[in-house]
C-alpha cells in the first residue's frame, strides 16, 4: 500500500479515532485523507484543543477523549458539538473494532516505556481489521527536536522513539506495517511549507515523522 494513499480503502462510513495533541491547522495528516460526509474523529490525551474545530469541519462528528478532566471542560466550551469522555490513561473507552482510522499525535513518548506495547494494543483493539493506524512522534534525528524537548516542562524525562522504535512496537502488537516518512522539515506554514515536507519527506531530519500501519484481524497474546 502507498504511503500516499493508504486511506484509499476508506470507505463511506468509516469512522476515525484520533489520539494526541493534534496537528497544526496547517499540517495535513499524510496517508489520511478525511472526508466530512463519513468519518467520525475521537481526540485522545490533548495538550490543546484549539485544532478541533478544524477536524470537526472535515469530519461527519467528533469525539474527544482526555485524561484530565479540566481540558475536557475546555474542549466542551471550545468546540460544543463534539462529545467527549474521561480516559483512565489504561483503556480507551470504545469496544473492539470501532474505528476505521486511528491517529495519535506527540502522545507514545509520553507513556512510560513499559506500558506503551499496551498502549499500542488498545489502539489497535479499537481499530478494524485492515484499518489505517497513523502514530506521529518527534523525531530525535532532528537537532532543533531535541533541544525544543529539553526546554519544555511537560517533556521532562521523556525518551524520543524514533520511526523504527514504532514501527517495532507496531508489529509487536499485530498491526502490519504500511511505511513512515518526516515532516516540519521548516517552521513555513501553509502551501509552501507543505510543499517543502512533500519534497523531504523520505530524509530522517523533519522535526517530526508519522508512522502507518494497518490492523490486522486480531492482537497477538
Amino acid at each position: 500500500m502507498e504511503i500516499r494513499n493508504a486511506a484509499d480503502h476508506c470507505r463511506t462510513g468509516n469512522e476515525v479515532i484520533a489520539v494526541g495533541q493534534g496537528l497544526r491547522d496547517d499540517v495535513n495528516v499524510p496517508g489520511v485523507t478525511l472526508d466530512e460526509s463519513i468519518l467520525r474523529v475521537v481526540i485522545v490525551r490533548a495538550v490543546s484543543y484549539t485544532h478541533l474545530d478544524v477536524y470537526k469541519r472535515q469530519v461527519r462528528t467528533l469525539h474527544g477523549v482526555d485524561l484530565a478532566p479540566q481540558m475536557l471542560n475546555e474542549a466542551r466550551r471550545n468546540v460544543p458539538d463534539a462529545q467527549f469522555s474521561q480516559y483512565d490513561g489504561r483503556t480507551l473507552p470504545f469496544a473492539s473494532d470501532s474505528f476505521d482510522v486511528v491517529i495519535a499525535i506527540c502522545v507514545l513518548h509520553h507513556v512510560p516505556v513499559p506500558d506503551q506495547p499496551r498502549f499500542l494494543a488498545e489502539i489497535h483493539r479499537v481499530t478494524v481489521p485492515g484499518g489505517l493506524i497513523a502514530i506521529f512522534e518527534h523525531n530525535p534525528n532532528n537537532p532543533l527536536t531535541r533541544r525544543a524537548v529539553r526546554g519544555c516542562e511537560l517533556d521532562l524525562g521523556v525518551i524520543l522513539l524514533s520511526a523504527g522504535d514504532v514501527e517495532r512496537l507496531l508489529a509487536d502488537v499485530g498491526a502490519g506495517l504500511v511505511g513512515h516518512e518526516y515532516f516540519l522539515f521548516t517552521p513555513l506554514g501553509g502551501r509552501l511549507g507543505a510543499t517543502v515536507d512533500r519534497w523531504f519527506r523520505r530524509i530522517p531530519l523533519g522535526g517530526q515523522h508519522v508512522v502507518l500501519a494497518a490492523a490486522s484481524e486480531s492482537i497477538p497474546s
